[in-house]
């Protein structure tokens, strides 16, 4: 269910951190920042990880991909 909403939050507005709910407390707990800004990004989740794809940052398409590892709780740039 977390997965489902962190990502159909980053395809609907611009979410500057992945949060996932608890279990325990049935709060949001925040997670790594996303390295950069972007909008209208694709994203895609491939083996327990989930990319950003493209997108535009100040107007201007981008041609980037992170990718956001939830057991490392880290972002990083795709080569």
């Amino acid at each position: 269910m977390f997965l489902f909403v962190a990502l159909l939050c980053i395809l609907t507005i611009h979410v500057p951190a992945y949060a996932k709910e608890s279990q325990n407390t049935q709060e949001w707990i925040y997670k790594a920042d996303l390295p950069e800004t972007c909008y209208i990004a694709s994203t895609a989740e491939v083996n327990g990880k989930i990319y950003i794809i493209g997108g535009t940052k100040d107007g201007t398409a981008v041609n980037q991909t992170y990718f956001y590892d939830p057991i490392r709780d880290t972002w990083s740039q795709k080569n």
